[in-house]
Order: structure tokens, then sequence, then C-alpha cells
């Protein structure tokens, strides 16, 4: 019964997402390369998935790319969605659909975006080169666009600075807003700060211009204006979709890792959530039972606070890695089932992008998290007894 419901609820999400990408091509820096590149004069007619600590795509991609890296460029043409994350993000050139990045500083230059942006990062950057066919959807430090924009703007950030033309509203949450010169809303701009707007030279919207105050989200749903309703929800869903994009990247970036340094420990831990499921559930939860009386008595005791923290941080850091083993366990698991053999960095990213999507999933979400972090957990508490017990022989 157990492996019947398994089958049916991730072969769901496999339906949607694994299938095109189980036969793209892979390109990785192996020994001492830094660099994976597709040449200028490459044409990739499947979708690319490309890692290394400097990634350089100038080629054509028929077919999504899937890039991370420390340093990550892509200045082809790509007729189909950009997914990257890494240190530094730099797309150019012409993307057929979606963009989808996130890192530390994120520039877009003169590229041509089919459908939506959405990105996530410290510093975004968006020169007036750019022209970007569907919406726009950010959240990070500082932001600066000078796109044009097809659809709407939905977004959160600490500095923002629009400037182009944006064909429907503006719903952004900054702790300080600007309206560049060259900036032109064909609709209502509706923006929550402590700050008014900045105007500069001739910015026009040729809406309404509303501020609300964050305060007012909390309002029981009869004193609310609807339209303050409505606003509050774009922005958090704006927030929220972005937010998931970047956890999704993060943990990529910090599983790729982890399997480079610790490639046979990595896979021994996941063959343990998929071997030993209900061991490593059950190990996980006493883990997770244990924590809270014994942080309380380690805080109570005074002398033993350091340590407490110290064990504290390392439980929470080893709930987050825990995403890692379970992403790489349905990867592998998925490959078996389908009969195929992919690189190991493709099976994990795909194994962690159907864990984001089903515990992103309404109703079984919460269940599905729960059960990925306690797994994982205890699968790495069954690692590491195995590793203690054969030092003691």
């Amino acid at each position: 019964m157990k492996k019947i419901f398994s089958v049916l609820v991730i072969g769901l999400a496999f339906s949607f997402l694994f299938v095109p990408v189980i036969r793209g091509a892979v390109v990785t820096t192996t020994g001492e390369e830094r660099v994976a590149a597709v040449p200028k004069n490459q044409v990739v007619n499947d979708d690319l998935f490309i890692t290394g600590q400097e990634v350089l795509v100038e080629g054509t991609v028929n077919g999504d790319v899937y890039a991370a890296g420390g340093m990550v460029r892509i200045r082809g043409t790509v007729n189909g969605d950009v997914l990257a994350a890494g240190g530094n993000v730099e797309i150019s050139g012409k993307i057929t659909q979606d963009i989808r990045a996130a890192g530390g500083n994120v520039r877009i230059d003169e590229a041509q975006v089919g459908d939506s942006v959405t990105v996530v990062g410290g510093n975004i950057s968006i020169d007036k080169e750019t022209k970007i066919g569907g919406g726009l959807v950010f959240g990070g430090g500082s932001i600066d666009s000078q796109a044009n924009v097809g659809r709407g703007i939905t977004g959160g950030g600490g500095a923002v600075t629009l400037d182009g033309i944006v064909a429907k509203d503006i719903q952004v949450g900054a702790g300080a807003l600007t309206l560049g010169s060259g900036a032109k809303v064909n609709g209502d701009l509706i923006y929550s700060s402590e700050e008014e707007p900045r105007f500069v030279g001739e910015a026009t919207v040729s809406g309404k211009i509303r501020k609300v105050i964050p305060s007012q989200l909390s309002l029981a749903k009869e004193l609310r204006p609807q339209y303050i309703r409505n606003v509050g929800q774009g922005i958090f869903r704006g927030l929220t979709i972005g937010f998931r994009i970047w956890s999704y990247f993060a943990a990529l970036i910090v599983g790729l890792v982890i399997l480079k340094l610790f490639p046979k420990e990595s896979q021994i831990v996941a063959e343990t959530v998929e071997k030993k499921l209900f061991s490593s559930l059950g190990w996980g939860f006493l883990i997770f039972l244990l924590a809270g009386p014994a942080f309380i008595l380690g805080m109570v005791t005074l002398v033993g606070i350091p340590l407490t923290l110290i064990l504290f941080m390392l439980l929470l850091i080893d709930l987050y890695i825990a995403k890692v083993f379970i992403g790489l366990a349905i990867g592998n698991w998925l490959g078996r089932i389908l009969n195929q053999k992919v690189h190991v960095y493709v099976s994990f990213a795909v194994g962690l992008a159907v864990y984001t999507l089903l515990h992103t999933a309404r109703y079984i979400g919460f269940f599905v998290e729960v059960v990925g972090c306690l797994a994982g957990l205890g699968a790495l508490v069954i690692y590491a007894r195995s590793v203690l017990q054969k030092r003691t022989k």
C-alpha cells in the first residue's frame, strides 16, 4: 500500500516535471577545470543542465537551461526557460520563454525575454535595452530595472528603482521607491513604504497611485477596502513565488557542493532513506522529540549554554541539508523506476524539484515537508552511528 501511494503521489509530479528533462544534455567541470561552457558555435537540441565554478553559455539551446555555479553567464539563444542560480548571475541574449534567477548579484543586460522574469538576489540590475514580454517579479535588497515590461510588476526590496514602460499595474513593497524619468506606467501604482515614492523627470502613472499601510493588511475583512486585500494578496503571492524559487536554487547549490565534496557519503545517506524509510523516520522523530527538553535543560544549567547553542545550530543545519538527501533519494528512485541512467547532479536537481513541488502543494505539502525533514535527519543519524561503530571495532 505504501509503495502504491508513493508511486501515485510522486508519479503525478513526475509527469509534469521529470519527463521533459531526463534526456537533457549535461555539462559539468572535471578535474582542474573551472569553466563549464557551451561555445558560440554549439547547438544543444535538448534541455541543458550545466554546473561548474564558472558557467558560460554562448551557443544555442533548443530547450530549457538549468545552470548553477559561482559565476553564471548566459549570453546565447535559449528557446525555452532559463533557471539559473549562483553567486553572480549575468543573462543576456534571446530567451524565448521565462527567466528565473537567484544569486548574490543578478544582471540582465540587452536581453529579449519572450515571457516573464522572476528574480531574487542581493543586488538586481536590468538595463534599458532589455525587453520583457510578460511580467516582472522580484525580491531583493537593491533593485534597478530600466526594462520595458509587457505586463505588470510585483515585488519587494530595500531600494527599488523602476525606469521603463510598464503595460499594467505596479505592486511594490519597498524601503525607498523611485520612478525614473523614463518610467511610464499604463496602470495603477500600488506601493507599501514608509516614504513617498520619488518621481524623476517625466515619470508618469496613467492610473491611480495608492499607498498601502502594512498594518491595514491585518485589519478585519469588513474594515478594509477590497482593493487593499487584493494588493496585499498580490504582493504576498509575488514574494512567495520568488522565495520558493530562491529556496530551490539555494538548496540546489548547497546540494551540488555536498555532492562534489562527499559523493560516496551522500549516496549512502540517500540509500538509507530509500531502504530504511521507517527506521529513518523513527530516528529523526526521536532526535527532534529529545531536542526540546535537551535545549531547555542545557539553557537552565547556564554552564552548558554555549554547548547547547552549538548543538542546536548543528541540528538546524542537519534539518536543512536533510532535503538534499531526500532530493537525491527521490531522483535515484525515479531513475530506477524509468530505467534511466542520468548524471548524479541531474538526478539530484530533478529529485529536489519534485520534493519542492510536493511540499508546496496545498493539501499534502506540510506532511511531505515534515516526513522529508525527519527521514533525512534520521538517515544522517543512522549513517553517523554506523561510522562510529566501525571506528570502535
